[in-house]
C-alpha cells in the first residue's frame, strides 16, 4: 500500500513505477485519481480485481504533492494524500549523524523535505530526526529503556541535544536538484565499524547494519544513496588498521544487498581533534592518519 507523506523513489528517468495490492470482495476494473496543485486526472482501468483480490499499477513522474485515490466500482481502495516522488536517502554512522547539537535555533522543516521515522512512519523532516528510544528496531531502542514508557516519556520531556546535519543536507539538495527528499535516519552514537558488521545482516533489527537494510526495504527497497559520518570510535584504536577492509566491506555489501552495483556513499571525514597541550588522550596521535585514511578511502 502506499500512505500520506511517503516519497517514492524515483529511476533514471524521473519517475516511479507503482505497485499496489490489497483484498477485496468485489470484482472489476480500478479507477484511479490523481491531484496535484495544478489540477486532476482520471486514469482508467489502472488494474483490477478478481478472487478476493485487488492490483493496480500508477506511473508517477519526479515532484509532488500527489493526492492518490484508487476505487472500484465506487467504493474506495486507496487514499493518500502529501505523496512524493524523488530521492531517498539513508543517514548511517554514530554521533554526528545522529545529531548532537543543542535543540535551539533549528534548521526549519521543508515541504518535500520528508524523513521514513524511527518507527517506520512516514512524516515531515523535522529536527531531531533520531528518536532511538522510539525505534521499532531493538539495536537502537534496548540501551534507550528498552521501549518501557515511563523512560521514553522522560527522555522526550527532558531531551536537550539531537541537531545533525540530515536536514540541511536534504534542503540543499533539494534546493539544488529541484527533486523531494526523504531521510531514513539510522544512526547510533558511539558505535565503531565492528558493530556495523554487514555479516549480521540477517540478524534484522537486532543489529546495526541489518535494521539498516530492514528499514531500506520497508521504505520501497530503493534509495539514491548513504551519507555516512563514523569513525571517532574506531580513531586511535587497536582495530585502527582494519577500518580500510571493513570499510570497503561495508560498502560492497550495501550495495549487493540494495541491489546497485554504483549506489553512492557519500562519507564525511572526521573534524579536528584539539586538545591543549598538556593533555594526554590515548589515541590522539592517530587521529590526523585516520582522517588523511578517510580521504584515500574516498578517492579510492
Amino acid at each position: 500500500m502506499i500512505s500520506d507523506h511517503q516519497v517514492l523513489q524515483r529511476d533514471s528517468i524521473g519517475q516511479a513505477n507503482l505497485k499496489l495490492e490489497g483484498e477485496t470482495q468485489l470484482s472489476g476494473p480500478i479507477t484511479a485519481e490523481i491531484r496535484t496543485a495544478s489540477g486532476s486526472e482520471i486514469l482508467q482501468n489502472v488494474g483490477g480485481a478478481k478472487s478476493g483480490g485487488w492490483q493496480a499499477a500508477l506511473t508517477l513522474k519526479t515532484g509532488g504533492p500527489y493526492a492518490i485515490s484508487l476505487s472500484l466500482g465506487g467504493e474506495p481502495l486507496v487514499d493518500a494524500n502529501d505523496v512524493y516522488v524523488g530521492d531517498l536517502w539513508l543517514l548511517a554512522g554514530q554521533s554526528n549523524m545522529e545529531g548532537y547539537g543543542i535543540l535551539k535555533d533549528l534548521e526549519r522543516p521543508e515541504p518535500g523535505v520528508n524523513s521514513f521515522d524511527m518507527v517506520d512512519h512516514w512524516r515531515l523532516a523535522e529536527e531531531p530526526l533520531h528518536w532511538l528510544c522510539d525505534s521499532v528496531d531493538p539495536v537502537h531502542s534496548v540501551p534507550y529503556g528498552n521501549n518501557e514508557p515511563e523512560a521514553i516519556a522522560e527522555i522526550h520531556k527532558t531531551r536537550c541535544t539531537g541537531a545533525g546535519l540530515g536536514l540541511s543536507f536534504a534542503k540543499s539538495l533539494r534546493a539544488v536538484t529541484g527533486a523531494p527528499i526523504c531521510l531514513i535516519p539510522c544512526a547510533q552514537g558511539g558505535t565503531t565499524l565492528t558493530q556495523w558488521d554487514p555479516k549480521r545482516r540477517d540478524e534484522g533489527g537486532a543489529s546495526l547494519y541489518g535494521a539498516m537494510i530492514r528499514r531500506a526495504r520497508a521504505a520501497g527497497g530503493r534509495v539514491a544513496g548513504m551519507l555516512w559520518y563514523q569513525g571517532e570510535s574506531d580513531a586511535g584504536g587497536r582495530e585502527t588498521h582494519l577500518y580500510k577492509a571493513r570499510f570497503t566491506e561495508l560498502v560492497q555489501h550495501l550495495r549487493d544487498d540494495l541491489g546497485d552495483p554504483d549506489l553512492p556513499v557519500h562519507t564525511v571525514q572526521l573534524g579536528r581533534f584539539i586538545l591543549p597541550l598538556d593533555w594526554e588522550v590515548a589515541g590522539c596521535e592517530e587521529w590526523n592518519p585516520f582522517q588523511d585514511l578517510q580521504r584515500r578511502l574516498a578517492e579510492e
